[in-house]
């Protein structure tokens, strides 16, 4: 896969997830809050997604 659509698909991607609301926190996205760490696109195609965790003790 070309490094173009690997960006491209990672720009879908974040875009896919800025809309996703923290749970605590409604109408704050978990981009917004700083909870989304990678985005990474497998050869395969594939999307691994890394998050930050707030709390150790955070279930959600």
């Amino acid at each position: 896969m070309s490094t173009p659509t690997k960006m491209a698909i990672e720009d879908r991607v974040r875009a896919a997830i800025a809309t996703v609301d923290d749970p605590e926190y409604p109408g704050i996205s978990i981009v917004d809050l700083g909870l989304l760490e990678s985005i990474h696109v497998q050869p395969n195609g594939d999307v691994v997604i890394g998050l930050v965790r707030r709390s150790p003790v955070a279930l959600h």
